[in-house]
């Protein structure tokens, strides 16, 4: 990840700015993710979803909000 420049100091170097990072947390992926803000200033944020999944934030694929939507999803997607 570091050598690709896709960590908080490669990211702040390149001049990366306005990116939201979500995630699932019960997702495996998660732990390879960005769990904290990089960078309020340059709003390079997070948002974390205690009992969201792989792609649970996105709607994309069901009516939105979903039946099956969970109140950390919701919020997380109202911030977004």
């Amino acid at each position: 990840v570091s050598a690709w420049g896709f960590d908080r100091e490669g990211l702040l170097a390149q001049g990366a700015s306005r990116i939201l990072f979500t995630n699932g947390l019960n997702d495996g992926w998660s732990t390879g993710g960005f769990l904290t803000n990089l960078s309020v200033e340059r709003d390079l944020l997070v948002l974390n979803m205690e009992n969201g999944a792989h792609h649970s934030e996105l709607g994309h694929s069901r009516p939105c909000p979903a039946p099956g939507d969970t109140p950390d999803v919701l919020a997380a997607r109202a911030q977004a």
